[in-house]
């Protein structure tokens, strides 16, 4: 069987292999059953995906971020400015803009996708397979 593409969609096959309902992590997440489903399939990934992945690619394990006790956007911002990774680079890689991922970095609230990726590393799942190139 060929490797998703997505990760989304690594996301839910992860989900389905520890056997969790959609409306186990829904109640764990806070949202309704139809968030989670609209989540694992919706096509394209998030600029906050990208974002991991493009920290990924820098040789960055993508665990720490969300052992990490500060806020993600603060994790994600930190580990980027000691690899000295532009602010504009990260945008031309996400294909937004600056703001766009000065609003990631500054988020104090943990978006649904932190929420489910918390979730699946509590529950055993290496988070760096997740973003593996395909």
């Amino acid at each position: 069987m060929d490797k998703p593409n997505s990760v989304r969609k690594r996301m839910k096959l992860a989900r389905v292999s520890l056997d969790i309902k959609t409306s186990e992590i829904a109640k764990e997440m806070g949202v309704k059953s139809s968030s989670v489903t609209y989540l694992e399939n919706k096509e394209e990934d998030t600029p906050f995906i990208k974002y991991l992945g493009v920290l990924k690619e820098h040789g960055v394990d993508i665990n720490n971020i969300f052992n990490s006790s500060c806020p993600i956007g603060t994790a994600i911002k930190s580990i980027r400015v000691k690899l000295g990774l532009k602010l504009v680079y990260v945008a031309e890689r996400l294909a937004v803009n600056t703001s766009s991922v000065r609003y990631l970095e500054n988020r104090d609230d943990n978006s649904a996708f932190a929420k489910y990726l918390s979730i699946l590393q509590r529950r055993g799942i290496d988070l760096n397979i997740l973003f593996e190139k395909v």
